[in-house]
């Protein structure tokens, strides 16, 4: 009986550091944690892929805005930028671009009379779940 709980054990260890990080969700993020099935809907499409959640890391807000659009599949291959209108901060070749100026496309973002859009602000990933 010992001799097989032992070998139970080990299995399950071996299976515990071997399987992937994947296999169980987020190693930061419990299943109890309130946002836990939306960072895990976020693994599972693919829009997020680390191990890790880290989530009272911050995200920038193009990350977010990239995270919004590779929910609903957009392709930013497919997709060619129609304003003439442009942020300072936000070049068009940069790979990032596309998402950001889809929305501009779209009437979802304004271009101030600044044309900034600091991409690289931070908001917490948290407030960005609950948008």
């Amino acid at each position: 009986m010992i001799k097989s709980f032992r070998s139970l054990f080990l299995v399950f260890l071996t299976a515990l550091f071997i399987v992937p990080q994947t296999a169980f969700g987020f190693g930061d993020l419990p299943q109890s944690n309130p946002y836990f099935e939306d960072a895990e809907f976020l693994k599972q499409e693919g829009i997020y892929t680390d191990d890790l959640f880290q989530p009272e890391k911050t995200i920038s807000q193009k990350e977010f805005i990239q995270w919004l659009l590779k929910s609903e599949h957009f392709d930013p291959n497919t997709y060619t930028i129609r304003t003439k209108n442009r942020f300072l901060d936000v070049p068009v070749q940069n790979s990032e671009s596309k998402f950001i100026y889809y929305l501009v496309d779209l009437g979802a973002i304004k271009i101030p009379e600044t044309r900034k859009f600091m991409p690289d602000a931070a908001m917490r990933r948290l407030q960005a779940l609950r948008l």
